[in-house]
């Protein structure tokens, strides 16, 4: 079976995609790499927050076997993300509920660059049920 690289981008506090991207990682042979952006007007008590239940998380996961590595960037420009898809051979990019220009910054490298060959799987968080 042929390993698949899933690339989760997160932004601020926004976890939403991780649990599917590690839920797929349990059942078949998929690397996740977790990309966190980091805003620059983010508090830096949050960011520490966020990066340590981050890493709790990832250091379960890897416990459990699945294969994860943790990045950060600050801001994300087009090109860096193409970059990345193409160092790491992303086949899957699973992006959470986040602003709507967040999103077209992630998709148009995707959509510009079909030799990329990387899906685009967008996470919603489930609404509550009463």
């Amino acid at each position: 079976m042929t390993r698949r690289n899933v690339l989760v981008v997160l932004q601020a506090d926004a976890v939403t995609g991780l649990g599917h991207a590690l839920g797929l990682a349990s059942r078949m042979s998929t690397r996740v790499f977790v990309l966190r952006i980091q805003p620059a007007d983010q508090d830096a008590c949050q960011a520490a927050w966020t990066d340590e239940a981050l890493k709790d998380l990832l250091a379960s996961a890897q416990q459990a076997g699945i294969e994860v590595s943790y990045h950060i960037c600050s801001g994300l420009v087009a090109g860096e993300l193409r970059s990345f898809v193409v160092r790491h051979g992303i086949s899957l990019l699973i992006i959470g509920e986040e602003p709507p220009r967040l999103r077209m910054e992630l998709e148009r490298p995707i959509a510009l660059e079909p030799s990329l060959a990387c899906q685009i799987l967008e996470v919603k968080a489930k609404e509550p049920t009463e």
